[in-house]
């Protein structure tokens, strides 16, 4: 018999699931509904702006790009959830252009490793990188103005940094993007191992520096200021961290360790985008390794 027909080899990532790609994009996109709602209602129509001319400048590349290849590759919502996740870690002030170029910054990547499945790094995070290097001064001048800082003090100033109030990029509201991961737990879409393995290792690096106290302080700092969307929504990133329940934790682990030691000398943003990215370099590795373990 001829069995020829019988297999067919696609991108990754392989795993057996009911769930389309698409499906799995629209999960990610509802769970950050309550972030970018909590954005609006912090930072006004602007943040709605950022958004929204990330996510288009997003689908329109991812458009053209299809009309180049024959495929169509917009329906499935990684183009508009790229733009998303790249406006949220943006500065509340920064400019609709600078949102506009880093969502079809964060497509183009993805475009020359061959679209979805085939890239090794986060597009979001690239997107971002892009912008940083483009536009360095805007993208840690809220920072400066806004004299944020990780001295917290305690009390109302943790809770208002875990709330939202005290965030430094658009999507920093703590509460709804744990919101967003409860739900994306409870669908199947990630697991806990990466974001507990990613916040844990950052506490556990900060307090061997600066002590109990200290290292909670960056830690509430680190994630409200874009470690908890790197954590739960990008870490996570079924393509470009590994498939394997302990490959995942160390993937997550290994993030939390880069993003806490260039947090001492970065802005909490860059260190998470960093952190992730750093990661993502060696996920191969780390899956290779764990799949080796696994079924010896």
């Amino acid at each position: 018999m001829n069995n020829m027909n019988v297999y067919r080899v696609s991108s990754g990532p392989h795993v057996r699931s009911r769930n389309t790609a698409g499906d799995v994009m629209y999960d990610v996109i509802l769970a950050l509904v309550p972030a970018a709602l909590f954005a609006v209602w912090k930072f006004g129509a602007h943040a709605l702006m950022l958004m929204l001319a990330g996510s288009l400048a997003a689908v329109l590349v991812e458009y053209a790009v299809g009309c180049l290849t024959g495929r169509d590759t917009v329906r499935d919502g990684s183009a508009a959830l790229s733009g998303l996740l790249l406006s949220l870690t943006l500065p509340p002030d920064a400019t609709v252009l600078m949102a506009f170029i880093g969502g079809a910054a964060a497509v183009v990547f993805k475009a020359v490793f061959g679209g979805l499945g085939k890239n090794r790094l986060n597009p979001a995070l690239v997107g971002r990188c892009v912008l940083s290097a483009a536009f360095g001064a805007a993208m840690t001048a809220f920072l400066k103005q806004s004299g944020w800082t990780a001295e917290l003090g305690a009390g109302a100033e943790i809770l208002r940094s875990l709330i939202g109030s005290r965030s430094a990029v658009v999507g920093g509201s703590v509460i709804a993007l744990v919101l967003g991961g409860a739900y994306l737990l409870w669908s199947g879409t990630i697991s806990w191992h990466i974001p507990s393995g990613m916040v844990c290792a950052y506490l556990i690096v900060s307090m061997l520096f600066g002590g109990p106290a200290a290292g909670m302080q960056q830690t509430v700092f680190f994630l409200a200021g874009g470690g908890a969307l790197a954590a739960i929504f990008m870490a996570t990133d079924p393509v470009t961290s590994p498939v394997t329940d302990s490959g995942k934790l160390i993937f997550g682990v290994l993030a939390g360790i880069i993003s806490a030691l260039i947090g001492r000398a970065a802005g909490p943003a860059e260190s998470a985008c960093l952190g992730v990215l750093a990661a993502e370099l060696v996920s191969p590795f780390i899956e290779r390794f764990t799949a080796e373990r696994m079924y010896r």
